[in-house]
């Protein structure tokens, strides 16, 4: 039986679902648990997905399948309590990377030079040794609605901070709406400040819904968020923006992806605010070229 510890972020846990079909391949045969936050479970529907409440929950879940022979597990997050619990109940192999100074508690670890310099599904596949074919392995999703033509999504908001952020989401919704389109706008707080007509969810829809937003849509505009990994996995034509973060390390994987970067002196800087203030990577990126785009994609 093997475990693997899925991240906390979403557009991460997309990107995990691809690591989870390679360890399908080359695991044949072996059970495969998924150990997660509870309110991931929607994305795992075709796994075996125990989700969380708290440390207590997950340390409590993983001594009851190490009795029921978990002896394997992938730790996917960085952080120190992921690897801190399997280590506290005993599974026998435990293998992630070397980071936040877990190295004791792992018995296979992978070095952390690696991370933020290749795409992050990769350094997922670099854990079983299946790094240098990670173009097989492209995550997906089904869908959780039937498909609406001329709908386009708008996320706008980044939960990791406003450096992730566009700047011209309400320029770019005029537009939409003046050609015919539908445009929802989605995201876990509320934007206002968008056109009249323009149908906004921001702050309002759990991620039930919001998987049922896209899974309607036809077009997807996002930062660097889960929003974006969710589109591309069903794949939707999306538009992707980027700032303060790599499109070599976190780009949506799929054929349908359209990445705008305007590299700055400054970035990729990894930060949650833009340490200027003046979030000139992102105004770099400007509504015309993304309207020109979206018009020959059509």
């Amino acid at each position: 039986m093997i475990g693997i510890r899925i991240p906390n972020w979403i557009g991460d846990v997309i990107i995990a679902r691809g690591f989870l079909k390679a360890v399908k391949l080359k695991y044949k045969g072996e059970e495969i648990k998924i150990f997660g936050k509870k309110e991931l479970k929607v994305f795992f529907y075709d796994y075996d997905f125990f989700g969380f409440k708290s440390y207590y929950d997950y340390y409590r879940v993983l001594c009851e399948f190490k009795k029921k022979g978990l002896e394997k597990i992938f730790i996917l997050p960085p952080s120190f309590s992921s690897a801190f619990f399997p280590f506290l109940a005993g599974i026998k192999e435990r293998t992630g990377y070397d980071t936040d100074q877990r190295g004791l508690l792992l018995t296979k670890k992978i070095d952390s030079k690696y991370l933020k310099k290749e795409h992050l599904l990769k350094s997922y596949l670099r854990l079983i040794n299946f790094e240098n074919d990670y173009e097989r392995f492209y995550p997906d999703l089904k869908l959780f609605d039937k498909p609406e033509k001329n709908t386009c999504v708008i996320a706008p908001f980044a939960s990791y901070g406003s450096a992730k952020e566009w700047v011209f989401y309400k320029e770019l919704a005029d537009f939409l709406l003046k050609k015919g389109f539908r445009v929802y706008v989605v995201g876990k707080k509320k934007r206002d400040n968008f056109p009249e007509g323009v149908l906004n969810l921001s702050g309002e829809t759990d991620l039930n819904g919001l998987l049922k937003i896209i899974s309607k849509a036809e077009y997807i505009f996002s930062n660097d968020s889960g929003v974006a990994h969710v589109a591309s996995a069903m794949n939707k034509k999306v538009f992707v923006f980027f700032g303060s973060t790599s499109p070599l390390w976190t780009k949506p994987l799929g054929k349908n992806v359209y990445v705008f970067y305007k590299k700055n002196f400054c970035s990729p800087c990894f930060k949650r605010e833009c340490a200027y203030k003046t979030y000139e990577c992102m105004r770099k990126i400007k509504p015309e070229e993304v309207i020109t785009l979206f018009e020959i994609l059509r």
